[in-house]
């Protein structure tokens, strides 16, 4: 049976669980061969993708200090792929044009539900009770 790595990588993800102390997971013997134990290609590696994340880094900082000030002391064994970088404007348009509006007084909606009420002759009583 051949299995494609995304198939693998479910059954592996259904049957196994994380461990934090585990040596990596390279996709062939061949990849792990080529790499002599070491994981400076993780292009050979198979991902937990539970474990992916995410950043915004400010447009004019450089990604790899970046990285290596705020990712890698807190993950060491951590690793970002250029292809996945998406660089690209964040603006908040709720920051800069919305104007809070106060919510009604509960009196006055009270008030309307009240009037509402008695145009319907009474029938929220009767749903009710």
């Amino acid at each position: 049976m051949d299995f494609q790595e995304k198939e693998l990588r479910e059954v592996l993800m259904c049957f196994t669980q994380t461990d934090e102390t585990a040596m990596p997971v390279y996709k062939s013997l061949a990849d792990y061969k080529k790499s002599k134990g070491q994981t400076t290609n993780h292009s050979q590696l198979i991902t937990n993708n539970s474990l992916k994340d995410t950043e915004n880094i400010p447009l004019k900082e450089d990604i790899q200090e970046f990285f290596e000030r705020e990712v890698l002391p807190f993950a060491p064994d951590a690793w970002w792929d250029n292809k996945d970088t998406k660089i690209g404007y964040e603006i908040n348009f709720a920051k800069y044009f919305y104007k809070h509006q106060p919510p009604r007084a509960l009196a006055d909606i009270a008030k309307d539900i009240f009037a509402i009420e008695q145009e319907t002759d009474g029938l929220l009583k009767e749903i009710i009770s």
